[in-house]
């Protein structure tokens, strides 16, 4: 059996596609212009008035990734860090999943503004399930 002129042209389409798709990805993945590239398109999603900056950078998107100097504002809150290295899973991201391996935080400070606002305690059906059963208790002697 052989493929038509026109399944031959598909095929090598779909291979295309999926060599440029398997080389962004690696690239993404394994070096630091993937990783500045995704970072920048992380921090243009954070919500507006908040700032992110470190002063260096090692390793790449697969892991270990290790920041210095990591500063990050929104309004009142504050973080900083002296130094944050990650190391996660990288398969289970395919799953929507973040395994994180290791984690090191030195030199960290977390600023969140006081509420002077009072506190409430939750109230029974806001919080926990309606009871319709009869509870009966058994005590043996």
């Amino acid at each position: 059996m052989t493929l038509s002129r026109r399944g031959r042209i598909v095929l090598i389409g779909l291979a295309a596609g999926l060599l440029v798709a398997l080389i962004s990805s690696m690239w993404l993945l394994r070096s630091t212009g993937g990783r500045d590239f995704f970072l920048a398109r992380a921090i243009a999603m954070l919500p507006e008035g908040s700032t992110v900056r470190w002063q260096s950078m090692d390793g790449s998107l697969s892991g270990p990734l290790e920041i210095r100097g990591l500063h990050y504002a929104y309004k009142a809150h504050r973080f900083d860090a002296a130094r944050l290295r990650i190391d996660h899973g990288l398969w289970p991201l395919l799953s929507g999943r973040l395994d994180i391996n290791s984690l090191t935080i030195e030199g960290a400070t977390w600023v969140i503004p006081r509420d002077e606002s009072p506190t409430e305690l939750p109230k029974w059906p806001d919080i926990l399930p309606v009871l319709d059963m009869p509870l009966t208790i058994n005590v043996r002697e």
